[in-house]
């Protein structure tokens, strides 16, 4: 478990539209309420989808970056 991360100054778009973090998630249908009520944000997203691996909510941030909020099978 880490306890901090660090955040520079420093944008590539190049480099955060190419970037995906997966999130796991215990419960998809809860993370995907939290999500939709996220309403001061710049970020786009889309329903849960049903993947192979699990259920997964798509969602862009807002320098383009991809996060997978995944509940895994």
């Amino acid at each position: 478990m880490f306890k901090s991360i660090g955040i520079k100054r420093y944008y590539n778009q190049e480099f955060a539209e190419n970037l995906m973090l997966q999130v796991c998630v215990l419960n998809i249908n809860e993370a995907f309420n939290t999500i939709s009520k996220l309403t001061h944000f710049d970020i786009r997203f889309e329903g849960i989808k049903q993947e192979p691996w699990g259920q997964v909510i798509y969602l862009w941030g807002p320098s383009g970056e991809l996060l997978h909020i995944t509940e895994l099978n």
